[in-house]
């Protein structure tokens, strides 16, 4: 049986000074809902009672610059499920409010997306140049660019920067890459950083929020990390989600992003020559989708194929998006013990499927016989809370390789027996 709480009773949500991650206020939700993604900065909403919640710097209830869009950094923290407790939080996210609405009744409802985002609106705006960079450093590097921090580029922004508490962490790797970006350009940072994690091979990157009460000089203060990685580690054994642990699911697939003709445009040669790289497509047996996407910044060619093949791997096939339901944050209590819980559903893991319900039938996985190629990756988290009952949990799969080697099989006459 789904575990039923009050709203509240397993997060903890703070309000911060965006430029400096001070906490400035907590506020007890009346309900709230958000999502994290691989690779993209996720959004969500809130709702609070303006009074009653946790004092600010105006008592017992919360002031609108504590609230205010643009300098307003919020944190969530959930105290149970899986290994979270009161004393030992799992801090799931992290971002600033972008969106603020004031009702007569004394609701508040905030907007806001993923702490990543701010780097969409900071421009770089003086000549940097990478050589022979290792590539989860280079990403690293774009990201202390916005607070002034850079370390390799040779230069930093000319005006002094009034970053917020966003640093660049890295992993180690053996690849590098070469970049040249010109301030003439005014490219956005989190522009080149997608570009970067879309090159063939390129790296990856993963969001991590920590609160430092308790370390001298930084109490109550939250920060976050932009970790660059070549991969991320992978459970193994990989976790199983089968037809028990879910509330319900849905599929779809779509053809309206395909393209594996891949003609990709860097900058123009001095002369004002095109500069293009082809990856032609690999699927005979398939329809040709061309496509001619533009590379800013790129003049490089090697770096322009690399581009090109890394848009082919990721628009090749029709998407499929398998949307799974859970209930609460623990899961598969209908066959015993917690078998799979809200710890494991992680943008970017890879997971092993092996649903059989009434009607349909897919699987594939790391640990599955027989699945080929075909891993299921967690690509969006999704989690919603009302003033009652549990948590709503929806968790989007992707599948690296044509998605209907997953989605093939009949269903048996043996549901999960």
């Amino acid at each position: 049986m789904a575990q039923v709480c009050e709203c509240a009773a397993n997060w903890r949500v703070e309000l911060t000074d965006l430029l400096t991650g001070a906490v400035t206020s907590a506020i007890v939700p009346v309900s709230f809902e958000f999502e994290t993604s691989f690779m993209e900065a996720g959004r969500g909403t809130i709702t609070f009672n303006r009074r009653g919640n946790s004092p600010g710097l105006d008592a017992g209830y919360v002031s609108v610059n504590d609230s205010m869009p643009a300098t307003t950094g919020i944190f969530f923290q959930r105290l149970r499920g899986g290994t979270a407790t009161p004393n030992n939080p799992v801090n799931m996210f992290g971002g600033y409010v972008e969106t603020f609405e004031g009702n007569s009744d004394g609701t508040v409802t905030l907007g806001f997306t993923e702490m990543q985002k701010y780097l969409d609106h900071r421009l770089i705006r003086s000549d940097l140049v990478f050589t022979g960079l290792s590539q989860t450093f280079l990403g690293r590097d774009l990201v202390m660019y916005a607070r002034g921090e850079n370390i390799n580029g040779g230069s930093v922004d000319p005006s002094p920067s009034l970053g917020i508490p966003l640093i660049g962490g890295l992993g180690a790797s053996a690849i590098t890459r070469d970049r040249t970006y010109l301030a003439k350009d005014r490219q956005v940072i989190g522009d080149m950083i997608k570009q970067l994690v879309g090159v063939e091979n390129g790296p990856v990157y993963e969001m991590f929020h920590y609160r430092t009460s308790g370390i001298p000089g930084l109490t109550d203060n939250w920060y976050s990390e932009l970790g660059f990685f070549d991969a991320l580690t992978q459970p193994s054994p990989a976790k199983f989600i089968t037809w028990h642990h879910l509330t319900d699911f849905k599929l779809g697939l779509d053809s309206n992003g395909i393209a594996n003709q891949i003609d990709a445009f860097g900058d123009a040669e001095e002369d004002g020559t095109p500069r293009i790289a082809t990856a032609d497509s690999p699927v005979p047996f398939e329809p040709r989708f061309d496509a001619a996407p533009a590379f800013s910044g790129v003049t490089n060619l090697i770096s322009l194929g690399q581009n090109a093949s890394g848009y082919q791997d990721d628009h090749m096939f029709a998407s499929l998006n398998l949307q799974m339901n859970f209930t609460g944050l623990d899961y598969g209590q209908a066959a015993g013990d917690p078998t799979l819980n809200i710890d494991d559903l992680l943008p970017g893991r890879h997971v092993n499927v092996d649903v059989d319900s009434p009607h349909w039938r897919f699987d594939g996985g790391p640990d599955m016989p027989d699945s080929g190629t075909h891993i299921p990756t967690i690509g969006r988290v999704s989690l919603a809370v009302g003033q009652e009952g549990a948590e709503q949990v929806t968790v989007q799969l992707t599948v690296d390789s044509f998605p209907g080697n997953m989605l093939s099989a009949p269903p048996s006459d043996c549901v999960d027996c």
